[in-house]
């Protein structure tokens, strides 16, 4: 793995990672390995339990909780994803991305949420 994300760190390229399966227990080696970013497989593994326990050295692909964008409102839609913009920048120290599994979620007034509650703790912050 190493030689891999070497030749492509040399290239000025981010080396991200997609495994399947349940990995949890290979981070350390991902890590060891010199990936930059992993995006595990959200059903088998704790996202957010990796992001916490790991975050200051690999960024972590992180599952936010989900939402009913037919049962919920507008306003519960909006405040889940300013919990996850909150949850998710929390700690300077550490940075994740929105898990590719979901993507079906990652529209609408949740995006737009996402991004304007972002956008308010950077700036706050720096």
């Amino acid at each position: 793995m190493k030689k891999v994300t070497d030749c492509i760190h040399s290239l000025g390229k981010v080396a991200e990672l997609h495994s399947c399966g349940n990995n949890e227990l290979q981070i350390e080696n991902f890590i060891a390995g010199g990936w930059d970013i992993w995006g595990p497989m959200a059903n088998i593994n704790d996202t957010k339990m990796l992001f916490e326990k790991y975050g200051d050295r690999i960024i972590i692909g992180v599952e936010p909780d989900s939402y009913d964008p037919e049962k919920d409102t507008e306003e519960e839609i909006r405040a889940s994803a300013r919990r996850f913009a909150q949850y998710a920048l929390s700690d300077p120290g550490k940075t994740c991305i929105v898990n590719r599994y979901f993507t079906p979620l990652l529209n609408g007034v949740y995006a737009e949420e996402l991004y304007r509650a972002s956008r308010e703790i950077l700036m706050d912050r720096y």
